[in-house]
């Protein structure tokens, strides 16, 4: 989601969660696995499947394993085979793909891409894909690159925005690219593009609505039997095809300044769509889709740079946004839970600056901009958090008060990935850290 990236550039921005029955998520071939292979995981969600790591954490706090410093980057990492694949940059010139050993932080191997443009907040926004042998990237200028995830060598790469004429988003390129069968799907152009992921060839290129790109990832699953993706470009939220791209259904939706970035989150047959001061509960299975009901108390969650996760029919995750004026006179951000049915809050909590979040065994994950870690109960009847622990440098006032450009020292923007009883959080300055939470 960009998004897609891994990147979530500040603004407001759209989030997606879909609700209902008759849509199911797409089987993936590594859904049972303990491994995080690409953005938001094995199922596009937000939501691990694994089980028996440490949930009751020591008051001295986590015992950090490593720490890799890879420059710049809003990319989160995937995991696999363990090894840990991550992006980050250097100079402001070259955007940097590592495999690192997941056991130790030490590094396997390391690519660079020269094509980095200029760009006030930098870093590559992508999160690697990991299929196999092989590992996708996407860079900020529009290069699509699969390399050999053994050796780190380039397979295939195409330059799409020059070879297709895309337009370059505002932010740069930031969605992740997304494996599903024999294609890689990825949320550039109007309505998505994807490769044969064998050779890099096209094989389909979605051109309606004639847009630019967006910034949420691509997200598989089954509408009516057939396979399909959902892609929320900078215009509308669309739903493909996946075998040919054709366009099964479009609703118009502009997050404001053109930014829409969170993954939609596919649970049913209706989709919840969010900015900040909009809510929408949407049926897509119409061409045009469909308003079945709008939150009109503005009391909703409304997601300005993260993805929610669904986790037993609740929505949980950051609401709020001090640059609109929406929220004027709210508070910075609330954390909360809401019923997507009827757009009810269960509860709000103060206190957990803006930042994103992973969902386990009932647990939640949160990573709050300052580089805090918070761990606390997936349950609508309170807020209960269980344990958190500082583990990135907390920014200074002035880091914190500036949302486009916090990009140093702990600032944090990205997703939390919890794999085989390891959690990794990386900073905006590129400050990928890997702690233990395995039971002893």
């Amino acid at each position: 989601m960009n998004s897609n990236s891994a990147f979530r550039m500040a603004g407001i921005v759209a989030s997606v969660v879909v609700l209902g029955a008759g849509l199911a998520v797409a089987a993936d071939t590594t859904a049972g696995s303990t491994d995080w292979p690409n953005f938001r995981g094995p199922n596009h969600n937000g939501v691990s499947t694994e089980k028996g790591w440490l949930t009751a954490w020591p008051k001295e706090g986590l015992k950090q394993l490593w720490l890799a410093e890879l420059g710049p980057s809003y990319s989160s990492v995937s995991v696999s085979g363990g090894r840990v694949y991550a992006m980050g940059s250097s100079n402001n010139k070259e955007e940097l793909v590592y495999c690192l050993d997941a056991e130790t932080g030490k590094e396997i191997w390391k690519h660079a891409f020269s094509n980095m443009p200029g760009d006030t907040n930098p870093g590559p926004r992508c999160t690697p894909c990991v299929d196999g042998k092989f590992v996708y990237v996407i860079t900020m200028n529009g290069l699509v690159a699969c390399l050999d995830a053994t050796s780190g060598q380039v397979v295939w790469s195409k330059d799409v925005k020059t070879d297709s004429g895309l337009l370059m988003p505002h932010h740069s390129f930031s969605c992740s690219p997304i494996v599903h069968g024999d294609l890689l799907l990825v949320n550039m152009g109007p309505a998505g593009l994807a490769f044969d992921k064998k050779t890099g060839k096209i094989a389909w290129n979605n051109t309606v609505p004639k847009t630019s790109s967006g910034y949420a990832s691509p997200v598989p699953f089954t509408l009516g039997g057939k396979p399909c993706v959902a892609l929320l470009t900078d215009m509308a939220l669309v739903v493909v095809n996946e075998a040919n791209g054709q366009t099964n259904s479009i609703y118009p939706w502009v997050g404001a300044h053109g930014e829409n970035s969170p993954d939609p989150v596919i649970i049913g047959n209706n989709l919840f769509e969010s900015t900040p001061g909009s809510c929408a509960l949407l049926d897509m299975s119409a061409p045009q889709g469909k308003l079945v009901a709008k939150d009109t108390k503005h009391t909703s969650i409304y997601s300005r740079c993260t993805s929610p996760v669904l986790i037993d029919g609740y929505i949980y995750g950051f609401s709020g946004n001090p640059d609109d004026p929406w929220f004027k006179g709210k508070p910075i951000t609330e954390f909360m839970c809401v019923d997507p049915k009827d757009f009810s809050v269960k509860w709000t909590q103060d206190g957990i600056m803006e930042g994103s979040l992973v969902a386990a065994d009932g647990k939640l994950i949160i990573l709050d901009r300052s580089g805090m870690l918070i761990l606390a109960e997936a349950s609508p009847a309170a807020y209960k958090e269980l344990g958190r622990v500082r583990v990135l440098p907390e920014p200074s006032k002035e880091e914190i008060k500036g949302l486009h450009h916090t990009y140093r020292r702990g600032a944090c923007w990205t997703m939390p990935v919890l794999c085989n009883g390891r959690i990794y959080v990386q900073s905006n300055a590129g400050s990928l850290v890997c702690v233990d939470v395995r039971k002893k």
